[in-house]
């Protein structure tokens, strides 16, 4: 894979319920909002500050709470647009041991639902199974065969990690990587750096073309559920960066 030269986008998308907006990572992002359940799960998603924050030193909380009997889940959705290029999430919490019910998304998405929706993924969960062995995926949707989509299991070494999605008008590479790695660094590694947990090329047929696209971060249940044990409910990112693909 080769990487390119940081850049920004400036469109706006209103694609998600919302009431309230944070600002993050440079980026000024929708909190979703529902009042009853919706997708994904379906769960209800709340934009109380109880559920997604910015702390003292700037990283962003989405946490699952549990209000009246019910649980809340978390959502952000980016108000700039983005296309092809390589989505950098850095991910300051244990996502290998979330509660087995809980999933963790990382994700591109498209209002308009051609495409399917131009939705590419890395997600973290166990989906409700505690015995799952496989806690991370990557995924171009739709998922109609196993070819799109890459299951592994993820043991991660400290707190902290870093995912990236680099999306092409003719592939979608993924990279997970232990430890937070800066943009030089990501710019020059090699597929036998120690710091790689797993990576995986789609290049088969299919792959959504660049449009109006959303980055979207969530924390939510399996099939709108309940916790399995009460674990670790709380997804902790601490910079989300995007490196645009240059015109050839």
């Amino acid at each position: 894979m080769v990487f390119f030269t940081l850049t920004l986008a400036f469109s706006v998308s209103l694609g998600s319920e919302a009431t309230e907006t944070i600002h993050f990572a440079g980026i000024d992002w929708l909190v979703k909002d529902s009042v009853r359940k919706v997708g994904p799960g379906p769960n209800i998603f709340s934009s109380s500050s109880d559920n997604v924050w910015i702390d003292d030193v700037g990283r962003l909380h989405l946490k699952i709470s549990k209000l009246k009997g019910s649980y809340r889940s978390a959502e952000v959705v980016s108000l700039s647009e983005y296309g092809y290029g390589m989505y950098v999430f850095y991910v300051s919490s244990r996502v290998d041991l979330l509660d087995s019910a809980a999933v963790a998304g990382l994700f591109t998405w498209d209002p308009d639902a051609n495409y399917a929706h131009r939705e590419i993924d890395i997600e973290f969960s166990r989906w409700s199974d505690p015995d799952n062995l496989y806690n991370a995926q990557y995924m171009i949707q739709p998922p109609d065969n196993g070819n799109r989509m890459k299951r592994f299991q993820m043991d991660l070494q400290g707190m902290y990690s870093t995912h990236l999605i680099y999306w092409t008008v003719d592939s979608v590479s993924f990279r997970s990587l232990h430890g937070h790695v800066d943009e030089a660094a990501l710019l020059t590694i090699v597929d036998t750096d120690p710091r790689i947990i797993r990576q995986w090329t789609y290049t088969e047929s299919e792959i959504p073309p660049a449009g109006a696209t959303e980055i979207r971060i969530n924390l939510w249940l399996y099939e709108g559920g309940q916790p399995a044990n009460n674990g670790d409910l709380e997804l902790i990112i601490s910079d989300v960066k995007y490196l645009e693909v240059p015109d050839d």
